[in-house]
This record gives C-alpha cells, sequence and structure tokens, in this order.
C-alpha cells in the first residue's frame, strides 16, 4: 500500500506511503523480522525513518491479498474497521 487515502471518520487526508498495517495475527511478522534484520538493523533512529519500506509493504501487501479479500486489504477499508497505523 503506498500513498495516500481519506479516513473516512474525519475526511481527513491521511499519508499512508510509510505505513505497515498491524492486524492481530502473526501472519507476516517473520517478513517484518528478516526486513529489519537486512535493512535496518544498527541504524539510527533518523536513519530508519528516512529509509524507504516499500520493498516489506509490497511483500507484506502479497501476502495478506493471498490470504484475505481484496476488499478487505484495501486501505480505505482497513480504515473503516478503525486500524490504526503505527
Amino acid at each position: 500500500m503506498a500513498g495516500t487515502t481519506t479516513d473516512r471518520r474525519t475526511d481527513t487526508p491521511v499519508d499512508i506511503s510509510k505505513s505497515i498495517w498491524i492486524l492481530a495475527t502473526n501472519k507476516g511478522d517473520s517478513l517484518v523480522s528478516s526486513y529489519y534484520e537486512k535493512h535496518m538493523k544498527g541504524k539510527s533512529d533518523v536513519a530508519r525513518r528516512k529509509m524507504s519500506i516499500e520493498p516489506l509493504q509490497h511483500s507484506l501487501t502479497t501476502l495478506f491479498r493471498e490470504q484475505y479479500t481484496v476488499s478487505f486489504t484495501s486501505p480505505s477499508t482497513l480504515l473503516a474497521h478503525g486500524l490504526t497505523r503505527i
């Protein structure tokens, strides 16, 4: 997921270009851990914030779309369910 969407509760644009959506599942935790170990471990907080996580986002989106329906994995549906970004 990349780009922007609109929070329908407040009609406010939301930048989701560097977002990872967390669901109550362990699915994808190995991808996140592996990405961190390979690309982010040992870097400063400032350096980590400047890094692109697009490859990780793509991998997680693919993984979740294989498991869940596309309508659930769309950004606007995730916001409608009250899921927040970190």
